[in-house]
């Protein structure tokens, strides 16, 4: 629940960011073009892979991980389980291959084409939790059961510096208490 009230407030934080017109983007055609040939690269490697892997096995490999390990209750032992166990998926995700070909109505080549850029996101929560030693609303951990504002009173960004990595690079981002709407406060469990 508390993550739905989190969305619902950024997605009004955006929406209003987005309404200023200072804040107008203004992106070149060019840029557009350059990622959506890329895109399409990697879709043509995907039709064209010999791989032995199948996406949808991958994804509901990196759905048991995330259900099982990384839910609200965690322990840095566990976490660190998930974060191995999804590094060796992205892994395997570098060998996928399709039984089917084609380039449209393909919910194989969806699925494919996604699981790779799940599994991401999936190692940017689980090392993010993992690296995290404290609990903090829908994020608890048994081995850090209490706050720590001194030293975790900030956002988590993640960042992937290569196409070959198989761990975000982490940094963090100190928060204004004050523009917060909903204040740090123990939330219980």
């Amino acid at each position: 629940a508390e993550t739905v009230v989190a969305g619902m407030i950024v997605g009004e934080y955006i929406a209003d960011f987005c309404e200023r017109p200072e804040n107008n983007a203004n992106i070149p055609t060019r840029l557009i073009e350059e990622v959506l040939q890329h895109e399409e690269a990697k879709i043509d490697a995907l039709i064209d892979s010999r791989g032995t892997e199948n996406p949808a096995l991958l994804m509901a490999e990196m759905q048991n991980i995330m259900t099982g390990k990384v839910g609200i209750f965690r322990t840095g032992k566990v976490l660190e389980e998930a974060v191995h166990e999804l590094q060796q998926l992205l892994l395997r995700s570098r060998n996928i291959g399709l039984r089917c070909k084609a380039r449209s109505a393909n919910p194989e080549l969806v699925t494919a084409y996604r699981v790779r850029k799940m599994l991401r996101m999936a190692l940017c929560v689980a090392y993010g939790a993992y690296t995290r030693t404290e609990s903090r609303g829908a994020h608890f951990r048994d081995d850090f059961p209490r706050r720590n504002d001194a030293e975790w009173l900030n956002r988590t960004l993640a960042t992937w510096k290569s196409e070959n990595d198989t761990l975000p690079s982490l940094s963090y981002e100190q928060l204004d208490v004050l523009k917060m709407e909903l204040p740090p406060g123990w939330r219980g469990y």
